[in-house]
């Protein structure tokens, strides 16, 4: 598409059906930023390609985010006079920071994991073979009759590790409740701040 469109003004009907999509199909936008617009102007049927739609909405994401985190009004004047604009905007910074959030802590359960099971193997020099702690050859078996010990290892690691994953799952249902009582919180406030400047504004036509 030529340059034109990257310097033609945005409307707010274009922001909406934009927004909305993404808001919609946003595994896709978190995967994949330039699919997602690719995606977003197919399906709305605007005269914008990836690349404008990525430019737009990243602007309108980072203000957003800013404002968040100053806990002040946006600097955009789209954001601050359209509630819906707003409104969607706010909606995928927080499914952003929520989903952002979930992928770290999902992450970091892995690490423990596999930190917890680097030392559950064994190699047999002689033989050259892999087993882990609660498996023993036949030979062994053989040498050492019923060899009850590793089993016993195996069992207590089973328990542990079911009461490991217990507490982990009820760890991430807690997180997920925080972070819906964060994202409702925050939306409460932005309103609140919203309504705040709009009265402002009003406010200023006095002087």
């Amino acid at each position: 598409m030529p340059r034109a469109d990257r310097m033609k003004r945005w409307d707010y009907t274009e922001l909406v059906k934009v927004l909305k999509f993404l808001n919609n199909n946003f595994n896709k936008w978190f995967e994949n930023h330039m699919e997602a617009c690719t995606a977003a102007s197919k399906n709305t049927n605007i005269d914008r390609d990836a690349s404008s739609i990525y430019s737009k909405v990243h602007t309108l994401i980072k203000d957003m985010e800013n404002s968040i985190e100053a806990d002040r009004s946006p600097t955009c004047n789209i954001l601050r006079e359209s509630k819906k604009i707003s409104k969607l905007v706010r909606k995928i910074c927080i499914k952003t920071r929520e989903r952002t959030e979930r992928t770290q802590i999902k992450e970091s359960q892995e690490k423990k994991i596999n930190r917890k099971s680097g030392g559950d193997f064994k190699v047999n020099i002689e033989t050259n073979q892999v087993t882990t702690v609660g498996e023993t050859s036949t030979n062994q078996m053989n040498q050492m009759g019923s060899f009850q010990m590793p089993i016993v290892i195996e069992e207590v690691k089973t328990l542990c590790n079911e009461r490991i994953q217990g507490i982990e799952t009820k760890r991430k249902e807690d997180i997920e409740k925080i972070s819906q009582i964060q994202s409702e919180m925050i939306e409460t406030l932005m309103d609140a701040n919203n309504k705040i400047n709009n009265k402002c504004e009003e406010l200023k036509q006095y002087q």
